[in-house]
């Protein structure tokens, strides 16, 4: 009984690069699979996220232009555009809120969240102020609109009689911000503070940093009166 072997060709053909490959290839399915999903991610997806995202970021800075234009918009008891300064902030606050959620992740998002805090103090909802200024000062660190954030969650303290709680935030602009463009105004504060904790002692210090440190502006000759008054 004879047994089959194929033809000479075929033994050939199977030994030829094409095949080596196409075996190799059955065999790495899923990393081929995987491969080539990571090759559209790049090629398509991250081209995609970006443009979403700049399309994102222009979309929030317009909203966020109008809320802004809310905030210096005329009242007028009869014709508007509004008719109460708290008909303004509310309508302010809802576009800024809109911007905050709608538009995550962008600048604009983030200089919505302090808008809402500044919105919010002035309506008196001091607790909510805090919340958005906090979350403003850690999303807006090392920026001008972070630096205030921290003076409206400061404030919006002060607000509320928590002059110990105030005064930590007061404390942590120093330290965080110590040559910041609000840095004589904060300690102002923070020496106001003191004096309301029962702690002249810490003004005392607070007003003659601020004097030495610019005698000629508002702030170093606000501290300088301070000093000579309380001496």
């Amino acid at each position: 009984m004879s047994t089959w072997k194929p033809h000479p060709a075929f033994e050939i053909e199977d030994k030829t690069p094409l095949h080596k490959i196409l075996v190799w290839a059955k065999g790495k399915q899923e990393i081929i699979a995987v491969s080539f999903l990571v090759v559209l991610l790049v090629s398509v997806g991250i081209p995609y996220y970006l443009k979403s995202k700049a399309e994102s970021e222009s979309t929030g800075m317009q909203k966020l232009n109008v809320a802004q234009y809310y905030l210096t918009s005329h009242v007028d008891p009869k014709n508007g555009p509004f008719k109460s300064d708290r008909e303004k902030y509310q309508a302010a606050l809802q576009q800024f809120q809109q911007v905050a959620q709608q538009n995550a992740g962008t600048y604009a998002a983030k200089a919505a969240k302090y808008y809402e805090g500044k919105c919010q103090l002035v309506m008196g909802q001091y607790a909510q102020a805090y919340v958005s200024f906090d979350e403003a000062a850690q999303r807006l660190k090392d920026s001008p609109l972070g630096e205030a954030a921290l003076l409206g969650k400061a404030s919006s303290l002060v607000m509320q009689v928590k002059w110990a709680d105030a005064a930590k935030v007061y404390e942590q602009y120093t330290v965080q911000y110590p040559a910041g463009f609000l840095i004589g105004e904060m300690r102002l504060h923070l020496a106001d503070t003191y004096i309301r904790m029962n702690q002249k002692d810490k003004a005392v210090a607070e007003w003659r940093k601020v004097a030495e440190m610019d005698p000629k502006s508002a702030d170093g000759l606000e501290a300088i009166r301070l000093l000579k008054q309380k001496s």
